[in-house]
């Protein structure tokens, strides 16, 4: 079948056949205030010294001109550290990894039936952050691997089959070929939306939760171009309990112009930023579903 070109004018709405919304609605005030603050938190040392962030500007005023290959090649070892230097070893990163292995978000039930309804593409981040499999325990890995759909054995946990849990993806555009930033995020909601939904899997199989705790925030995304670096957050609204189904949103909540040396920096800061908070916030509770999951699995097979 068909899938929909990401740069079509209607994308967007073959989004929201599948309960997937760009800029639709405002996210609870506690959330954006925690990603904001996330974002935005001061680094004692930060990755992009002096040197580095004027060679960046340097760098940005000979690309005007360039595509979005050489763009991405260009910003990502500076406005991205730790695409060059060695990650914390819980941490996994990838470039152009097609997510051939996720479950995709499938359509709402009003719409089943339509016949010209078209595949969305499936994600191929320019990066991708999330967990490395030395992030997990033996146990927590068993969990994980039964974290599959039963029709097509795909994962809910590792959609490119290397990354667990994605959390962060970034996508690059040339302003000089077309490239803009609407486009990029479409391709990133598509992205946010299958890991929040692999989250959902997991905590509705680990038992460990009834509903989401929309005041977590648990994906970001950073769309970048010659000028300008955009920093989303994407949540889960909804209560199926109550009768409401899940819905998968984005949101804009900080933007950086790449025309000085403290604004490059804060661009890179908050990057660095959302991967420490990957670490050490988002990790541990997934880490505590997967092992409920493992106690869960372990009842349905003794009969508790």
């Amino acid at each position: 079948m068909v899938a929909v070109d990401v740069n079509d004018s209607d994308y967007r709405e073959f989004l929201r056949y599948r309960n997937i919304h760009i800029e639709h609605k405002e996210p609870p005030t506690k959330l954006m205030q925690q990603a904001t603050e996330v974002i935005g938190r001061s680094r004692e040392s930060p990755k992009m010294n002096d040197a580095a962030a004027h060679e960046l500007i340097r760098t940005i005023g000979r690309l005007q001109t360039a595509d979005e290959d050489t763009v991405n090649r260009g910003l990502a070892p500076n406005i991205v550290p730790s695409i060059s230097q060695v990650l914390e070893e819980r941490l996994e990163s990838f470039s152009n990894q097609l997510w051939f292995r996720a479950v995709t978000v499938p359509v709402l039930p009003d719409f089943l039936d339509v016949p010209s309804l078209l595949l969305l593409p499936r994600p191929k981040p320019d990066f991708v952050f999330g967990f490395s499999k030395l992030a997990f325990t033996t146990r927590q890995m068993g969990s994980m691997l039964h974290l599959v759909d039963d029709d097509f054995e795909h994962s809910y946990a590792l959609p490119d089959q290397k990354t667990c849990f994605p959390f962060l993806v970034i996508e690059f555009k040339s302003q000089a070929k077309k490239g803009t930033h609407y486009v990029a995020t479409n391709q990133t909601a598509s992205a946010g939306a299958i890991a929040l939904n692999g989250q959902l899997e997991l905590m509705r199989r680990s038992c460990s939760a009834t509903s989401l705790d929309t005041n977590l925030q648990r994906f970001f995304s950073v769309t970048i171009d010659q000028v300008y670096a955009k920093i989303n957050v994407h949540w889960v609204a909804g209560n199926p309990t109550q009768g409401e189904p899940y819905s998968f949103h984005v949101k804009g909540i900080a933007g950086h112009f790449l025309d000085s040396v403290e604004r490059a920096r804060a661009a890179a800061d908050a990057v660095e930023n959302i991967l420490d908070y990957g670490v050490n916030t988002l990790l541990p509770g997934i880490c505590d579903a997967l092992d409920a999951y493992k106690t869960a699995m372990a009842a349905a097979r003794d009969g508790l």
